[in-house]
């Protein structure tokens, strides 16, 4: 028997998003407090965070957001990457710290990206360029990069979370 197509009933309007994606080595949190601070936001974190299930598996990604009502944009930024403790794996030759890590990613096409930062609304060109620059400006991002929504693949996932 083949498996079930889910289809989504849900045409998603593309021009209203500004998707980022950021490689970095900090954590999340780091990178959410220099985007606040760079930016004047006040970004939080979610009390749930971005669930998705794969392979009989839930996987957590942070996902922290605010909202901006003299732009009436909502600002995102989720991570792309969910590390677990593979414990089903018993090649270890050391001890507790050396158990093997698996890595699910939130878009699976996108592995070099470490984290989204993302824009919901009206987002005018102006505004994208200045936020291009200030961005490129943060110590703790080593590449940036505006990701075309209408050409990478699962990108849903980032919007429509399980």
């Amino acid at each position: 028997m083949s498996g079930k197509k889910i289809v989504l009933d849900e045409i998603v309007d593309w021009s209203e998003f500004t998707i980022f994606g950021l490689v970095s080595d900090a954590p999340d949190y780091k990178i959410c407090f220099h985007l606040n601070s760079l930016l004047g936001l006040e970004m939080v974190r979610a009390k749930n965070d971005y669930q998705v299930h794969h392979k009989g598996q839930t996987h957590f990604y942070p996902h922290y957001f605010c909202f901006d009502p003299m732009k009436d944009v909502y600002w995102n930024f989720t991570s792309n990457k969910y590390s677990y403790l593979n414990v089903e794996q018993k090649e270890t030759n050391g001890g507790l710290f050396d158990l093997p890590q698996t890595k699910q990613l939130l878009i699976p096409n996108l592995p070099f990206v470490d984290y989204f930062f993302w824009i919901e609304g009206n987002f005018y060109n102006t505004w994208k360029e200045e936020l291009n620059v200030k961005l490129n400006q943060m110590s703790y991002v080593r590449t940036l990069q505006v990701i075309n929504a209408e050409r990478t693949k699962n990108i849903k996932n980032l919007i429509i979370p399980d």
